[in-house]
């Protein structure tokens, strides 16, 4: 099965007004998601105005791009928003449980940029409903990945998310890539004969926060810059055409990295 490709930037896309002082881009529509029930956007909040409340059936994560904000939520998941989370600013992001009421406002002097990343499903009955929304931080580097011509930190890790019951967020990472002298490159080793094949049923979605490069997808090479959106959906065998970054320019890009599982 050939894998769905999409690749679109924030900057050529027409923003529309959802509420007073609220504007959305939709980069990736849930009809061209190769499940049907996964979509991207970023939302756009002027300073001191509100969006919300907001009730939704699936699972959301929330990335804070750059701004300032509060984000309010109600216990138990319905009813009136009254436990309010402060200090919801750049590079710190939260998960919504499906039917968690919340609503998100600016209190800052500029606009409030969010990355939206929603799955349409429901909790199964052996899942764990998290309590309340929490606010996570990007600043715990926890691994320094190493490849010819780049060193990368990662930030996140999916075990964020799996204590809390998380179903379809497999993974959500924050990447910060540097450029490196490039090393001599071994030959590649060939495949081991009893290898089997297994099966890939994850929708992959990377998003550019900072600087420019390329991503090789299905053999193809694509610009991207910040602000960017890059998505694959399962091509059937894992690391057959797969969605990888090739080449930093400028010597840093960041990235966002979100596996969903189907």
């Amino acid at each position: 099965m050939a894998p769905m490709i999409l690749v679109r930037n924030v900057d050529e896309l027409k923003g529309e007004v959802i509420s007073k002082g609220v504007t959305q881009r939709l980069l990736l529509e849930k009809a061209k998601s190769a499940s049907g029930k996964l979509a991207v956007s970023t939302i756009e909040i002027q300073p001191w105005c509100e969006y919300g409340p907001i009730d939704y059936e699936g699972e959301m994560v929330y990335y804070v791009l750059n701004g300032y904000g509060n984000l309010a939520y109600a216990p138990g998941g319905q009813g009136e928003l009254t436990n309010i989370l402060c200090d919801w600013n750049s590079d710190s992001y939260s998960y919504i449980a499906p039917k968690q009421r919340h609503s998100m406002s600016d209190q800052g002097q500029a606009p409030l940029n969010l990355l939206r990343v929603e799955y349409e499903a429901t909790h199964s009955p052996d899942s764990i409903m998290p309590w309340g929304v929490p606010i996570f931080r990007r600043n715990n580097p926890v691994r320094v990945d190493h490849s010819p011509g780049w060193i990368s930190t990662v930030n996140q890790t999916p075990q964020t998310l799996r204590p809390m019951g998380v179903e379809h967020f497999r993974a959500v990472e924050y990447e910060i890539v540097h450029k490196a002298p490039k090393p001599e490159i071994p030959p590649p080793k060939p495949p081991e004969p009893d290898a089997k094949e297994e099966k890939s049923r994850d929708e992959i979605v990377n998003f550019v926060v900072r600087g420019k490069g390329k991503y090789l997808i299905g053999g193809k090479q694509y610009p991207v810059r910040a602000g960017s959106l890059i998505y694959s959906s399962p091509s059937g065998v894992i690391d057959v055409n797969p969605t990888k970054l090739v080449d930093v320019e400028q010597y840093t890009l960041e990235f966002l990295y979100f596996c969903i599982r189907i």
